[in-house]
């Protein structure tokens, strides 16, 4: 059994037996009617030998052997019509055409033979065939033929005492009727059959439409979390959406600072490069499908996105057709939005968003984690920067070098182009700057009084003031209103949380502004070097404490070493002048009577 069901799997796949034809019900029928057939033509080829040879042995006349082989040559010729069409897909024309012949086939040898016990009922084959291959309707047209025909053979020839018309006419239409209900309900379970099929491959388009998106969650996942660099990171990332997916235009926009802009941060195609380059921005709100997004923070898709109102079209994406966007969002915190495009309309399905969003999930906590270890570089970078400041400045001679490390220090630390730092002259009650660079002319020895300008108002109040356009500023110093910076930036420097000076910076590019974190790291410094600047000042004081009694001990040295009252006076004077900066010293003698400030008297 096994053997004669490969040899017909065989036959089955020979180039004879193809059918032509994707509907796979059609190819059913088709091998059905092939069978058929194959079987009809072997039982008229068996017929019509054994008439002949029937024929022959009975010397009946010759004219009727050649009504035998001219039915079987006709019936032939019927079968491999029908075969023909049969391979061209054309199933009814090829199962009409071998019915046709069948019946015309069984009403002739009627003719002949008078055989009507048997072949009126053949007739019934075409139209049980009939139902099945093509419809209830073809069938009643056979039944009505196969009437005819007997009919006709009746009202022409005498037919045999066993035969009765009205018994075939009932026996016809029974069978028929039965036939016409088996047909139709198995009409009807087929056409479920199909409407669940249909429903199950639909069903399972969507389950590996999601097994696919699944896997494609999995190997983001995957690359996102195997890089702490969040631009190779993101450039990574929508590669392999763009590749994996299938999708066109694949986009990781994030918020900026101010929180009202999305920056184009990583991008498919060269387009999307151009634009990243020019540094595109989508303001978050109503104005496209990724503003909105942003400012909803809950992803939108868009199955054409002609019709609807919030999409942005972008001159250089115009065959967008579909796109779907989503939020990134870690920790509590909006990120920015992944927004994909395709050029195929309806591309997106709703249940997709659940898992698409998980993705987006996994990219927002590489992106968070990202972030997190620059800024724990950042911050240790920033860490060894000041303490090299602070020792730089501890190993400077004088209090001089010391600023001028500071100013420059600080200047390339927060990438600014001009600062100087200002200290607090008690015994004049006033602002000094003592060190500046870039801000106009020389401005060093510049005098502020208590709460004058920027640098004033950040010393009295001890705290840190920030102006992003210092020409517009209502408290701005006027012997720097014509330097123009834009943003200045005034950080007290503190000892033992007293201020003792002010570090000043200042931006001449105007929309640069002095950023949240970049106020901090110059907190940090002025935080450190308070204390710097402190001991600076009081190694100085010992210092020139120092030289003061040095010098004291040489005049009185060099006195002690003459006993003439004029010698003593002079090298007194000469000492005292060259310890002042050779500036010239007189001395004058007063007679005892007599007190400085009083008239000299007079002989």
């Amino acid at each position: 059994m096994a053997a004669l069901r490969a040899l017909f799997s065989r036959l089955l796949e020979t180039r004879l037996l193809q059918i032509n034809a994707d509907d796979p019900e059609v190819r059913l029928r088709g091998r059905v009617l092939q069978a058929l057939i194959i079987s009809l033509l072997l039982i008229a080829v068996f017929e019509t030998i054994s008439g002949v040879i029937t024929a022959i042995e009975e010397n009946r006349p010759v004219t009727e052997t050649l009504i035998l082989l001219a039915q079987g040559l006709f019936f032939l010729l019927a079968s491999v019509l029908s075969w023909w069409f049969l391979r061209q897909g054309r199933l009814l024309i090829a199962g009409h055409c071998l019915l046709v012949a069948l019946d015309v086939t069984f009403v002739s040898l009627l003719s002949l033979t008078n055989a009507d016990r048997v072949f009126p009922y053949l007739l019934l084959i075409s139209v049980l065939v009939a139902a099945a291959l093509d419809s209830v309707r073809a069938s009643a047209i056979y039944l009505l033929a196969a009437f005819a025909a007997v009919t006709a053979y009746t009202l022409w020839d005498t037919p045999s005492p066993e035969f009765s018309l009205r018994s075939f006419v009932l026996t016809s239409l029974s069978v028929a009727i039965a036939v016409w209900f088996f047909t139709y309900s198995l009409q009807r379970a087929l056409a479920r059959s199909k409407a669940l099929a249909a429903e199950l491959e639909i069903t399972a388009e969507g389950f590996r439409r999601q097994a696919e998106h699944l896997e494609l969650v999995v190997a983001v996942g995957q690359s996102a979390s195997a890089s702490l660099d969040l631009e190779q990171l993101l450039r990574d990332t929508v590669y392999l959406i763009r590749d994996q997916s299938g999708f066109d235009h694949v986009t990781i926009l994030l918020a900026d600072e101010t929180g009202q802009y999305l920056r184009l941060q990583a991008v498919t195609g060269e387009v999307g490069e151009r634009l990243k380059s020019e540094g595109f921005r989508l303001p978050i709100g109503p104005g496209s499908i990724a503003g909105w997004v942003a400012a909803n923070q809950k992803a939108r898709i868009a199955l054409d996105v002609g019709p609807d109102p919030l999409f942005f079209n972008d001159p250089n994406l115009p065959e967008t057709w579909s796109e779907v966007a989503l939020p990134l969002q870690s920790h509590g915190r909006f990120l920015g939005v992944l927004d994909v495009q395709s050029r195929e309309a309806n591309a997106f399905h709703d249940e997709d968003v659940a898992i698409f969003q998980i993705m987006a999930d996994r990219i927002a906590a590489a992106i968070y984690n990202a972030r997190l270890y620059a800024e724990s570089e950042r911050r240790s970078r920033l860490l060894t920067e000041l303490q090299t400041i602070t020792n730089l400045m501890s190993q400077q001679a004088t209090m001089r070098n010391a600023l001028n490390v500071l100013s420059q220090r600080a200047m390339s630390l927060l990438e600014t182009d001009g600062g100087g730092v200002w200290l607090w002259q008690s015994d004049d009650n006033v602002l000094e700057l003592v060190i500046s660079f870039n801000v106009g002319q020389d401005q060093t020895g510049r005098r502020l009084g208590r709460g004058e300008g920027l640098s004033g108002r950040a010393f009295v109040e001890n705290k840190t003031h920030v102006v992003d356009d210092y020409a517009t500023w209502e408290g701005r110093d006027l012997g720097f209103a014509q330097v123009g910076f834009h943003a200045a930036l005034a950080v007290p420097l503190r000892h033992q949380n007293e201020p003792i000076g002010i570090l000043a910076l200042t931006r001449s590019r105007p929309n640069r502004p002095f950023r949240p974190e970049e106020v901090q790291v110059a907190e940090l410094l002025a935080s450190q070097v308070g204390a710097t600047i402190v001991n600076n000042q009081l190694v100085e004081q010992t210092q020139r404490l120092a030289r003061r009694d040095k010098t004291i001990s040489q005049i009185v040295a060099e006195v002690r070493r003459s006993l003439d009252t004029r010698t003593i006076l002079e090298t007194a004077g000469r000492e005292l002048g060259q310890a002042l900066g050779d500036k010239p010293v007189r001395v004058h003698l007063y007679p005892q009577h007599q007190q400085p400030g009083e008239p000299e008297a007079r002989p």
